[in-house]
């Protein structure tokens, strides 16, 4: 017989968009009604709320298409606020109602990847960070959406080649001093101090995928490159350790395994304790042809009511943790898969065409996980997944509102 999971699973929802959904869909209560609201964008430029059961609230019309996930958090004076880059050149901030509380024209296309917020400098106040795809400029405006500084970075390609990167803010010390580091599409890891200034690149032989993966509590950036190569990388920006996934390593996340070793997975592989002398590596079996898979998400159990859910745009794991272990949760092709720590498959359903990387959050907080996943047919789906949450556990979700790269 298989595991009881597999048979206990089901997709509990669809919602149908006219245009592909490459972006991760969002979930938290917007407006503030107590109850969870799930927000997807779609490539025709409609920005989307539904109802925990599914059910459209408010739909929002940009110029061009969405293809970053939309960042929700709480800006100054505002509320939740509904952060989403459009390539009509334009950050769009949207109250819980779908209107706009402000538009910054960044005058170039915006980057794929979610703006990060986090008070960089110290002021008290929340910064907005974020990028530009075609002028490789990394961008930090106020939270009224008023520009405070830009820097370029482009080592690699040649002066006006298209330059995507993708932001993440860490504090590594007892200082707190956050630490803006940003992978680009020429392949280089870059770490830009809070007032703009470039203090260090990394770009190993072949270059490096297109997000980072941060720990603050092991104290370590985890990058990965297309060979397989997964990289440990001080703050300082050495390399400390070198694992070979011999599988794509674009998309790390960071976490604990049950035992208290480091675990990280990628789109591919999982590997857990890297760089020490007893390392694991198992591989998440797909269709090298056929399947697609991208970035990641990272999900954990949490025993006190904090936000605990990170999510990214495409398709990747998620990790979720268990008293008995973690859960690491990937879109393969058409499926949503969940394996154990130690690999073994427990959910494996049927959601649709490139399912982007999964956001998971306790929706009608009856103690029970609902998986969002949007599709290259223009869905939104949510899949209930087996077993309640015991005792005191419980979840929410939390979009990138210090960061959306990975950390511990």
């Amino acid at each position: 017989m298989p595991p009881r999971e597999l048979t206990n699973a089901y997709v509990r929802w669809r919602f149908s968009t006219d245009a592909a959904i490459s972006a991760t869909p969002a979930i938290a209560d917007v407006n503030s009604d107590g109850h969870q609201e799930v927000i997807a964008s779609s490539q025709d430029g409609f920005l989307f709320a539904l109802s925990e059961k599914g059910r459209p609230l408010w739909e929002f019309e940009a110029n061009n298409r969405f293809t970053a996930s939309p960042a929700i958090v709480e800006l100054p004076g505002l509320g939740p606020t509904i952060l989403a880059p459009n390539w009509d050149h334009c950050l769009y901030a949207l109250g819980g109602d779908g209107e706009p509380r402000w538009i910054y024209d960044a005058g170039a296309r915006l980057s794929n990847a979610p703006p990060a917020v986090a008070d960089i400098d110290g002021d008290g106040k929340p910064e907005i960070v974020f990028s530009c795809g075609f002028d490789g400029t990394l961008r930090v405006i106020r939270a009224d959406g008023t520009p405070i500084w830009s820097t370029t970075l482009n080592r690699y390609l040649p002066e006006g080649a298209s330059v995507d990167l993708s932001p993440t803010l860490a504090s590594f010390d007892k200082l707190n001093i956050t630490h803006i580091l940003a992978v680009g599409s020429d392949g280089c890891l870059y770490s830009v101090a809070p007032d703009g200034e470039q203090m260090w690149h990394l770009r190993p032989e072949g270059g490096l995928g297109p997000v980072c993966a941060v720990s603050e509590s092991y104290g370590i950036i985890v990058a990965g490159s297309e060979d397989g190569r997964v990289f440990g990388i001080s703050p300082q920006g050495d390399v400390l350790w070198v694992e070979e996934t011999n599988a794509p390593a674009l998309f790390p996340v960071i976490s604990r395994s049950l035992d208290g070793r480091m675990l990280i997975a990628t789109e591919s592989a999982v590997v857990v304790n890297p760089g020490g002398e007893t390392n694991i590596i198992w591989h998440i079996t797909h269709d090298v042809e056929r399947d697609t898979l991208e970035r990641p998400t990272l999900a954990e159990w949490s025993s006190k009511p904090r936000s605990v859910w990170y999510q990214m745009r495409e398709s990747g794991p998620a990790i979720i943790r268990r008293k008995k272990g973690l859960r690491v949760i990937v879109g393969v092709g058409t499926r949503l898969r969940v394996h154990e720590e130690a690999g073994a498959k427990v959910v494996d359903i049927e959601v649709g065409e490139q399912p982007t990387s999964p956001v998971v959050g306790d929706l009608d907080r009856d103690g029970r996980l609902t998986a969002i996943v949007g599709t290259q047919a223009g869905e939104v789906v949510a899949v209930r997944l087996p077993r309640k949450v015991r005792g005191r556990d419980w979840l929410t979700y939390r979009d990138g509102t210090k960061r959306h790269g990975w950390r511990q």
